[in-house]
């Protein structure tokens, strides 16, 4: 069996694994592993412009904190 790992290079030129995704008010969100240290983890958001995705940093304090939020009770299990 074989699994499909996405990998993301993210600006500072670091390599990140796809953990997980999800959808929230429409937006797509992804929770994010450095593949050389899995204590480095980030969560950004697929932002679309002219039919292109782009990757985005969360500065509202209140969406990373809400979308935090979501990514700890889809994956409760992973944290008891």
């Amino acid at each position: 069996m074989m699994i499909d790992i996405n990998v993301i290079v993210l600006e500072n030129g670091v390599e990140y694994t796809e953990v997980d995704s999800l959808v929230y008010n429409n937006n797509k969100y992804l929770l994010l592993s450095n593949i050389k240290n899995v204590k480095d983890s980030c969560i950004r958001k697929i932002s679309i412009e002219n039919n292109c995705e782009y990757i985005c940093r969360l500065d509202d304090d209140h969406e990373f904190d809400m979308i935090l939020s979501l990514f700890m009770k889809k994956n409760e299990s992973l944290f008891s």
